[in-house]
């Protein structure tokens, strides 16, 4: 059975704008999402293990460690726009919403593997706008 969390500013010091821990999480439920408060840089490493979450967003913000979420459900949407220093990576994921990736860059690979999303991406096939995306190194997807 999964812990769950009412407020994901307990995690961090939202107040702040340097976080300077790794956030690495297993088995959390987040009922109302997780948010990355902007702007502000993470120095740490971001992962996510077996979490459920309604929602994901990463508005405004610099992200410096890798940036990981594997085997995680996220009921509506998954939203990152920022700067990621590391890699990105996206495992097994159910997403209900869509990933929408909008006004960020991606100095490392960013790597979807055997995720799903119901409600689309603005990448791909979508008429929706995503501003100013950058994959340094690339974007792959793997079934």
């Amino acid at each position: 059975m999964k812990k769950v969390i009412q407020d994901y500013r307990s995690i961090y010091d939202v107040t702040s704008d340097v976080v300077t821990k790794d956030i690495v999480l297993q088995d959390i439920s987040f009922l109302n999402g997780f948010g990355f408060a902007g702007p502000c840089e993470f120095l740490g490493q971001i992962i996510f293990s077996d979490c459920s979450f309604s929602m994901i967003s990463s508005y405004v913000n610099f992200f410096k460690g890798e940036f990981i979420l594997k085997n995680c459900e996220i009921k509506r949407d998954l939203v990152l726009h920022g700067q990621f220093m590391e890699s990105v990576i996206i495992e097994k994921c159910q997403v209900g919403g869509k990933l929408e990736i909008v006004d960020s860059v991606f100095q490392e690979e960013v790597r979807i593997v055997k995720s799903t999303f119901k409600g689309g991406t603005n990448l791909i096939g979508n008429e929706a706008s995503f501003g100013s995306v950058e994959f340094k190194k690339g974007l792959t997807f793997f079934n």
